[in-house]
């Protein structure tokens, strides 16, 4: 990066007090993860166009549409499916409004709204840019990879950062499609939502310099990350407390977009590798 850092906050971000806000009302975010923010080393029109939100709509609505599916065939007794503790909550938030008789798929809406909300908002070109949503994926993929690294360092076998709330264990394929559900909602909710809420209440309501909210919001975050998995192993904690550092970097460098499929290539990758093992 080439940016002066008496000109703006960490990763490119605003000064004090300035914030960049989120359409889903979730509140402000660090600037480094605003699509507006110009190219930064040299990277060129990707770094930009996989930042923009009809970007980030296209590349996650086939992950949400993978989830869905995968619940919609577990409700007819096809195989059996636990709930995404990220999406539960998101669920639970629907029903304490009164919400709960518009459906099952409400999370999913949830997103597909918010980033629709954020695109009309930044007034930019309804035209996608195909081949930008492939490298995104191949992005995410490459960037899973350091996370399996750590993973296996710390435990000689990577587990799936993935929190479920209760039901059966899944086969192969229902693992991989809650893989898919766990990197999509769990972003959303721990990442999207937290950090953002964070960031808005510090920088907006405290006058807390953005470096300084940027890095607050991803520690909390980050353990709130590691609670909602609920690991009494001393490693493990130490895994979902990284992986929760790890992604949230992802989301303020790279974005919603980028962090989701990130999150989805690892799990679906561990559990892969788990059924070659087995």
């Amino acid at each position: 990066m080439s940016r002066s850092p008496k000109s703006r906050g960490a990763g490119g971000g605003p000064r004090s007090g300035e914030t960049s806000k989120t359409p889903s009302g979730a509140g402000s975010k660090p600037r480094s993860a605003d699509p507006a923010a110009p190219a930064v080393g040299g990277v060129g029109p990707y770094w930009r166009r996989s930042r923009e939100p009809l970007q980030i709509l296209v590349f996650v609505l086939p992950l949400a549409a993978v989830y869905e599916i995968g619940l919609l065939i577990a409700s007819r007794g096809d195989w059996s499916q636990p709930r995404l503790l990220a999406y539960r909550k998101v669920e639970e938030a629907f029903e304490a409004m009164g919400l709960a008789t518009a459906g099952s798929a409400l999370p999913a809406i949830l997103i597909v709204v918010a980033i629709l909300a954020w695109q009309v908002l930044s007034r930019r070109s309804w035209k996608v840019h195909w081949p930008t949503t492939l490298v995104m994926a191949a992005e995410s993929i490459a960037l899973a990879f350091p996370l399996i690294l750590f993973a296996t360092l710390l435990s000689s076998v990577a587990v799936p950062a993935q929190a479920a709330d209760g039901g059966a264990t899944p086969g192969v394929v229902g693992r991989v499609v809650m893989s898919v559900g766990a990197g999509l909602y769990e972003e959303f909710l721990f990442r999207w939502i937290t950090i953002a809420t964070i960031h808005a209440l510090l920088v907006d309501g405290l006058r807390v310099a953005d470096r300084t909210a940027t890095g607050i919001a991803v520690v909390i975050s980050s353990g709130l990350f590691m609670i909602a998995h609920g690991s009494q192993e001393p490693m493990r904690m130490v895994f979902y407390f990284g992986s929760g550092v790890f992604f949230s970097l992802v989301y303020v460098l790279r974005e919603f977009g980028v962090a989701a499929g990130t999150h989805v290539a690892y799990d679906v990758l561990v559990e892969l590798l788990a059924a070659f093992r087995a």
